[in-house]
């Protein structure tokens, strides 16, 4: 398996392989992750200004992940959607350099063979003194399989985001799971 970053000729296969990911019926959400839809111009925009690695096997792309550096988290702390966030640990503001898992992706005959687990390390050993944080939905669905790759992977759960009303979802919630480096 080759890791790379990503390049303007990767954007059609990231995508396509991003929409065979995505779940119609939420009731598979417990089988895998799940990938929120970004259209073909939005992946470009991501090249050079973040980190975007596609794996391959054989020139084949197989998976990727999409991160971006946060910077100093305490900016974290003007966003609207920060201060809604219930934090359980302030770990995650004390912090120097941080990077937001944006989204990952495995074809489906490929998963289960460590290509999300060497897509993460790639971008671990890239960037040894920055901590990474990512958010999981847990209801109405419950995506088990993330949580389960992030804890396994030493994440963390730091918080969980719930708005009154999330695209016309009730229930939604969201956990917010980190890995923190100490300074």
């Amino acid at each position: 398996m080759v890791i790379r970053d990503a390049q303007i000729s990767d954007i059609n296969k990231i995508f396509e392989l991003a929409q065979s990911l995505s779940y119609n019926d939420t009731s598979l959400a417990e089988e895998g992750f799940l990938v929120s839809g970004y259209s073909e111009d939005n992946y470009e925009k991501f090249l050079g200004k973040s980190f975007f690695y596609v794996a391959l096997i054989e020139e084949k792309i197989v998976g990727y992940r999409l991160a971006v550096e946060v910077g100093n988290p305490a900016h974290l702390q003007n966003y609207t959607s920060f201060h809604r966030v219930t934090w359980l640990s302030n770990e995650l503001f004390e912090v120097d350099k941080l990077i937001y898992l944006a989204q990952s992706g495995t074809a489906v005959d490929y998963q289960r063979r460590g290509i999300a687990s060497a897509t993460l390390q790639h971008l671990i050993n890239q960037n040894p003194n920055h901590s990474l944080f990512c958010a999981i939905a847990e209801k109405p669905l419950r995506n088990q399989a993330s949580i389960s790759f992030f804890e396994h992977k030493g994440f963390q759960r730091i918080g969980y985001f719930k708005p009154e009303k999330f695209k016309n979802i009730s229930e939604y919630m969201s956990g917010r799971y980190a890995l923190i480096k100490k300074k």
